[in-house]
């Protein structure tokens, strides 16, 4: 063509013979198709993209018929679900769904297929062929013939393993009882193990020289690990890693080690063909390790499963310091409670809450049992108020006085005062109150004490007479 452009042509040819057969003429009629050729080209090149696109792409793409039988299926299949896309065909999705949700989605196949209609952002559990446990987001749409019969559907999974993961513990792990924790820790230790194509998974504590195995998690038919304490010089190299510098360790097979490592040596003790152990860190400080081990075979590991993994981990660890702090709480109040029923001393404290204002108003409390006993209440009637009404009618407003200035400037509260119980009973107090502070400079919580000073005043009110 003049402007350089390519052009495209068809020819229709015939010959003419005479009466013996001899060819006397060709004749031949051209048409310009270059337009058809163009549009052609154009579709094979959409066609070759598309193809590329979804070759390429890191989501799990499909065609199912009716039967719910794969009819096309891309190279992702691989990772998802360690199968080749040809071993997939002809074969049904249930069977390679997580068999807790089989029977849900055979129930409802068929209203799907009744009303002609794909899903939207649905959760769905599958088995890896490793037997790992893979949550996918699932969408598709129905699929029409030419004269708009509904023959399968079109869909696209995408991988969810890790957010399921972290949420689920995130609800399980967050706000749990302190005694619960254990529990809860070991179930997180299978779903993790199991997602993650794990042999071992166990959780270690930092005490000193010395590390501790804490919680355990193997999958079934192999043992934990095979020892309870070990020194953390045992893997110097580990040590330099995990302690000095918060970093992952890494052994992708124990045979590619130098054979006088003593890492190699303990390692190979425990039976394990490849391990990543993650630092459990808490203010920037690692207290503990996580061992991600398999023990039959050897494995890579990856960057985004190291990054996966120490998030999940440090789920774990927010709990642990959680619960262990509750349970140190716990202790010190149980002691604080012997100490002061051996030395007559009661205690309180006072909380903001959510709907508190400035104090006392909305603010909760918590008596002690040898206070109640001194002021004659019970532990589920503790309230400043309930506090101020036993106090002598003499001494009420120089202590609410005193304890305004507390909590207004941090003043010194050490004060002597009355109790004037129901009964008619009055009672001799030397009271000391402090406050905790909070992060955000905040008042979190006042705690005092009252001690039984009657029989001492007694004694000193005889010697001034005597």
């Amino acid at each position: 063509m003049r402007d350089g452009t390519k052009a495209w042509q068809e020819w229709v040819s015939r010959g003419l013979f005479d009466a013996n057969g001899n060819l006397i003429e060709v004749q031949s009629i051209g048409r310009d198709v270059t337009d058809r050729m163009q549009t052609a080209r154009a579709l094979q090149d959409s066609e070759a993209r598309f193809r590329g696109f979804v070759e390429n792409t890191p989501d799990f793409v499909w065609e199912t018929d009716l039967d719910a039988r794969f009819t096309y299926c891309n190279g992702q299949s691989r990772t998802l679900l360690g199968f080749q896309p040809g071993e997939l065909l002809n074969r049904t999705v249930t069977d390679f769904m997580h068999p807790e949700i089989v029977e849900e989605f055979k129930s409802k196949q068929p209203e799907v297929i009744r009303q002609k209609k794909g899903w939207r952002n649905t959760l769905v559990q599958f088995r890896h062929r490793n037997g790992a446990v893979r949550y996918v987001e699932s969408s598709a749409d129905p699929v029409f013939d030419d004269e708009g019969r509904l023959i399968g559907h079109r869909g696209i999974d995408r991988d969810r393993t890790f957010q399921t993961l972290l949420t689920q513990l995130s609800l399980d792990l967050v706000g749990c009882k302190a005694d619960e924790v254990n529990d809860k820790v070991d179930q997180s230790l299978e779903k993790i193990g199991q997602s993650y194509d794990l042999d071992r998974l166990s959780i270690w504590w930092v005490r000193g020289e010395f590390i501790y195995r804490d919680n355990d998690w193997a999958r079934d038919g192999l043992s934990g690990s095979r020892v309870q304490f070990a020194k953390v010089s045992d893997l110097p190299n580990a040590q330099r890693k995990l302690m000095t510098a918060g970093a992952i360790y890494k052994v992708g097979s124990v045979a590619d080690m130098p054979m006088d490592s003593a890492d190699r040596k303990f390692i190979e003790a425990q039976g394990i063909r490849s391990l990543m152990i993650v630092p459990l860190q808490h203010e920037g400080k690692t207290i503990g390790i996580a061992a991600c081990a398999t023990v039959g075979r050897e494995r890579r590991w990856q960057d985004d499963a190291e990054t996966e993994l120490r998030l999940l981990l440090g789920k774990i660890t927010d709990a642990k310091q959680q619960a262990e702090s509750t349970l140190a709480i716990f202790r010190r109040e149980r002691d604080l409670s012997l100490s002061e029923e051996l030395a007559q001393v009661g205690s309180y404290a006072f909380y903001p809450t959510d709907d508190s204002a400035d104090f006392p108003s909305g603010w909760a409390a918590r008596f002690s049992a040898e206070l109640c006993e001194l002021i004659e209440a019970r532990e589920d009637e503790a309230s400043y108020e309930l506090l101020l009404s036993r106090i002598h009618e003499d001494d009420k407003s120089r202590i609410d006085s005193a304890m305004a200035a507390l909590i207004n400037d941090g003043s010194r509260f050490e004060q002597e005062f009355r109790f004037s119980n129901p009964g008619g009973q009055i009672v001799h107090i030397a009271s000391r109150a402090e406050l905790e502070i909070g992060r955000a400079g905040e008042i979190s919580r006042i705690v005092g004490s009252c001690r039984d000073i009657t029989e001492q005043f007694n004694r000193e009110e005889a010697l001034v007479v005597a």
